[in-house]
């Protein structure tokens, strides 16, 4: 009786090995279902859309409107592009930081006609001056993130338009390269 028992614990390791094996097959295989099907779930929320709820209101209050604004609907002819001025690229020392950071700036400007862009060229030196002014008291806190460059690109029109008598002559500011290093 001992030599069966004896034989029978030598032929367990041998299946225990094949058991695991099967195992980790069997742990493999559902892990790579598991992951497979995640990447598809987030793959599926990012092209197709996947609306983000509206965060409740911390008092508890119901939250504004839940209801989408309608989508717009093209009902004429798009917007006619004005005349476009491009400036030359300023490569500005940031200020703070003992001007380590370097921004790399280009834009367009959008004005009403020919007569306007004619007016925008004559006084781009005077122009440039102003926008260089402005641009050098920046920190790269004030114009790192989306909110800063809006609010830089308002700026910059206000800026120009006061330059050209006051008169709204520019009607946009179009960045066309934006680099901080």
């Amino acid at each position: 009786m001992p030599e069966e028992e004896l034989e029978g614990l030598a032929e367990n390791p041998e299946e225990q090995e094949e058991k695991k094996g099967g195992m980790m097959k069997i742990i493999v295989l559902v892990g790579a279902v598991v992951v497979l099907g995640v990447a598809g779930f987030f793959g599926w929320q990012m092209f197709m859309g996947g609306d983000e709820p509206e965060p409740a209101a911390a008092d508890g209050a119901q939250p504004a409107a839940t209801a989408k604004a309608p989508a717009r609907t093209p009902t004429g002819p798009p917007p006619k592009a004005g005349v476009m001025v491009e400036l030359e690229p300023f490569i500005i020392n940031l200020s703070g930081g003992s001007g380590k950071r370097l921004v790399k700036l280009t834009m367009s400007l959008d004005v009403g006609d020919e007569m306007a862009k004619a007016e925008v060229e004559k006084l781009m030196p005077r122009i440039r001056d102003a926008l260089i002014l402005m641009l050098t008291s920046k920190t790269y806190e004030d114009i790192s993130d989306v909110t800063g460059k809006v609010r830089l690109k308002k700026e910059i029109l206000s800026i120009v338009n006061r330059n050209l008598g006051g008169a709204a002559v520019v009607n946009a500011v179009f960045f066309t390269e934006f680099v901080i290093q």
